[in-house]
């Protein structure tokens, strides 16, 4: 037995089976006997290097508090998220720091939607700001409160703002729904509608020219034989609304509308989410939240179709917003199409619970843009993070790497302290791309700690010429 094997008593740690204490050591202290706390009374039999070896007094009095579950998935899977540098699924609270006014702001709009059957607001910040950050923020939330939710990234090539139908497709084919469904699109959507008589109700009263005929169709083929008809309503690139409607024999009122890809179609795109806010809530859930990540769309798109990219903006705070609070008249938005198409309404009827959040990067003329579309009180501008809001989400990382990892319980203040000034000073200075890339260093710093904490003191020493 060497000085390193555990005595019977010594706490310990494995990365599958978590916390526990040395019941025997067998093979020659190769193999140690383990009893996990998480098994109860099973003991288990592992290799000695696969165990870390615990102070018996692994917290000191200064330590917080620190409920140990090192097993537990949402932990580890939001830890590896982080090693990886993206955005993890869980755990957004953990990651946001600093962003309290724009969080209460939110609460508010999504408290309006359920008030008043709308709200709309404009994001503004500059690349690596947290935009992206805050609307997967907005999408928690909301589902959190039972609404459907709707995103998009636009970019100039797949996703234009100048294309309303190529904006709308990825919104519509990508609808995430609460209560643990895990489908996507409209599907689910159509079967709950047409299980609901206020659905029934609402849209035989108030005909919508595109959902009241696929709700009428939809329960004459039901789930099964309803994908051409899904891919028509979710914008299906291929113009085969003919098709269908001589397929199944539609004919008058039952027909299904065009579903083109002109640029003039804004407020027909429009009306059709706004017509599933309205589907949404009458089915059951509190309406349809629409999130687009602009990114840096603006810049590449040439003049003209910039105007029509500012069109379809405009559209959707029509579909989200009262008439009279707007700083345009949605009359006189200029409408394409033909027929019946060419009169739509930007918004269906006075309920239509659909809350639109669009996240911008600032331009020279983003003022004239943006106000042009929304009111002031509207927009939220994000601000640079400082030293203490960078404190906050290092102690936020540290936390819980250390319910994964108990040993570093004791050194959560001044890892800290130090983590945040690091991250605040490799962003200032550009040594990090982003924040995602500081909190990537953070969780590989503290794999340092964890793994080989002799060298950790000379990587620091290192760090600190490089950044502070």
């Amino acid at each position: 037995m060497t000085a390193e094997t555990p005595l019977p008593g010594t706490p310990v740690l494995h990365e599958q089976y978590g916390a526990g204490r040395v019941r025997d050591v067998v093979r020659g202290g190769r193999a140690i006997v383990v009893h996990f706390e998480r098994y109860g009374a099973v003991d288990i039999q592992v290799p000695l290097r696969e165990l870390r070896v615990l102070p018996f007094e692994s917290a000191s009095s200064e330590a917080p508090e620190i409920t140990v579950d090192p097993a537990e998935p949402e932990q580890l899977q939001l830890l590896e998220a982080l090693r990886l540098g993206t955005v993890p699924g869980g755990g957004l609270d953990l990651y946001t720091v600093g962003r309290e006014r724009e969080l209460a702001a939110i609460e508010a709009d999504l408290r309006e939607v359920e008030a008043r059957g709308g709200s709309a607001r404009v994001v503004l910040g500059d690349y690596g700001s947290g935009k992206t950050h805050l609307l997967e923020c907005v999408a928690t939330r909301a589902l959190h409160e039972g609404y459907v939710v709707a995103r998009a990234s636009l970019d100039p090539v797949d996703v234009p703002a100048s294309h309303p139908r190529r904006v709308y497709r990825p919104l519509a084919s990508d609808l995430s729904y609460p209560d643990g469904e895990t489908a996507r699109g409209v599907l689910p959507l159509l079967e709950r509608a047409v299980a609901s008589e206020a659905v029934r109700k609402r849209f035989d009263r108030e005909r919508h020219l595109y959902l009241t005929p696929a709700l009428r169709l939809f329960e004459r083929l039901g789930s099964e034989a309803a994908a051409p008809l899904c891919d028509w309503l979710e914008g299906s690139p291929q113009a085969y609304t003919p098709e269908l409607n001589d397929g199944f024999g539609l004919a008058g009122d039952d027909r299904l509308p065009p579903l083109l890809d002109y640029r003039p179609w804004a407020h027909v795109y429009a009306y059709l989410l706004s017509g599933m806010a309205g589907l949404a809530r009458a089915s059951g859930w509190r309406g349809l939240v629409v999130l687009l990540d602009e990114g840096e769309l603006f810049r590449s798109l040439n003049s003209e179709n910039r105007g029509f990219a500012e069109r379809l903006f405009r559209a959707l705070m029509a579909a989200a917003l009262p008439a009279a609070e707007l700083p345009f008249v949605p009359a006189n938005e200029p409408r394409g199409g033909f027929g019946a198409l060419k009169t739509l309404p930007h918004r269906f009827g006075p309920d239509s619970p659909i809350y639109v959040v669009l996240a911008m990067t600032p331009l020279r003329d983003a003022d004239d843009v943006v106000h042009g579309m929304v009111r002031r009180e509207r927009v939220a501008e994000l601000s640079a993070l400082g030293l203490e809001d960078y404190r906050q989400l290092a102690r936020k990382l540290v936390l819980v790497y250390a319910r994964r990892h108990p040993p570093l319980a004791n050194r959560v203040e001044p890892l800290s302290a130090l983590l945040g000034e690091l991250i605040h000073t490799g962003l200032s200075s550009g040594r990090f791309a982003s924040p995602r890339a500081a909190v990537k260093f953070v969780v590989e710093l503290l794999d340092l700690a964890r793994w080989t904490p002799d060298r950790v003191p000379k990587f620091i020493d290192g760090v600190k010429r490089l950044f502070l």
